[in-house]
């Protein structure tokens, strides 16, 4: 992410001793990309930060990390401040006792934080999607839920999110499933669905009660698989020798043939 004077990157850094894994921000300046400062933290088998984004004066950056010797995972969202690279706030969530969470999309909208990633809970699937809305200024947790089917055999995941003021829009895997999912509705988010209605995007001047998640549901009725057709137009640079095995893979598993 870049603010025009210094280009800030997240990520991860591999230790020479005890061959731990650390959670890594970089600030460069813009202008050739001098490193102009460097900060991580230590202690960990294995950390990442997955996603950034800033405003005037803070980094805000998610992932995961795993306390050295333990195989649990907790999500973890960082406030960071862009002059000297000093932790304002950190949080760590654990929404269930499982302890498998993990942040891959993080959005900045209205004064919130919204989180998507996944996490694990039992009777839930193996793997369950999660979005969770964080107050920007201390991010205190506002709200959290998890999507899951029943049977332990699927998986659901939370890649990456979008805000526009109004709605999420989350970009996902449904039981290995491709699926675009909108959440609509700023006091209470209704049934993600499938469509290609898009808000114009805005920015609040001033912060905005949070688009509730707590009647928000995945229904098997309002996801469906993309069909190589829509994969092309999304993915133009695909080699023809690339959508052949897309088509045998569409025969195959009964796909659309469109």
């Amino acid at each position: 992410a870049t603010d025009g004077v210094n280009v800030f990157a997240v990520g991860w850094l591999r230790t020479t001793s005890g061959n731990n894994v650390r959670l890594l921000v970089d600030k460069f300046d813009v202008n050739g990309l001098a490193n102009a400062d460097i900060e991580y933290s230590g202690g960990y088998e294995n950390a990442s930060f997955n996603k950034v984004r800033l405003d005037t004066n803070f980094i805000y950056a998610a992932g995961v990390y795993r306390p050295d010797g333990s195989s649990a995972s907790s999500g973890v969202i960082c406030k960071i401040n862009k002059s000297d690279l000093s932790l304002d706030t950190g949080k760590k969530l654990d929404p269930v006792s499982t302890k498998a969470t993990v942040f891959f999309g993080l959005e900045l909208s209205g004064g919130h934080l919204y989180i998507t990633g996944r996490t694990n809970d039992e009777g839930e699937g193996e793997v369950d999607a999660i979005v969770a809305v964080l107050n920007l200024s201390d991010l205190s947790e506002e709200q959290t839920k998890m999507f899951g089917k029943t049977s332990s055999s699927n998986d659901e995941k939370f890649y990456g999110c979008a805000v526009d003021g109004k709605h999420i829009f989350t970009v996902n895997t449904i039981s290995t499933e491709p699926l675009i999912a909108k959440f609509g509705g700023r006091e209470t988010i209704q049934e993600p669905f499938i469509g290609p209605e898009r808000e114009p995007a805005r920015e609040p001047a001033v912060r905005e009660p949070a688009m509730s998640i707590e009647n928000a549901n995945i229904g098997e009725s309002r996801t469906r698989q993309l069909t190589v057709k829509e994969i092309k137009q999304a993915m133009p640079w695909l080699s023809e020798r690339e959508l052949k095995k897309l088509r045998r893979l569409q025969q195959q598993q009964g796909w659309s043939r469109r």
